[in-house]
């Protein structure tokens, strides 16, 4: 239920109650593909900012055993 109301408010922002049933369709599978693009890409980024900071952070008393 909760994600039904932030679905309906999503489309209002971005203008997509005002669309036909099939056209809003169409938008969420694209949507839905660029996400699904952009995923990898995001994952690779944010494995790459952790091992920055496991790197810059390493011997830090954080890292050393009590």
């Amino acid at each position: 239920m909760f994600s039904r109301l932030i679905d309906a408010r999503m489309n209002r922002a971005i203008g997509a109650d005002s669309l036909k049933p099939s056209m809003r369709t169409e938008l969420l599978v694209e949507q839905i593909r660029s996400a699904a693009q952009m995923t990898p890409i995001t994952a690779v980024g944010a494995l790459a900012v952790s091992i920055m900071l496991l790197a810059m952070t390493y011997g830090s008393p954080t890292f050393l055993p009590i």
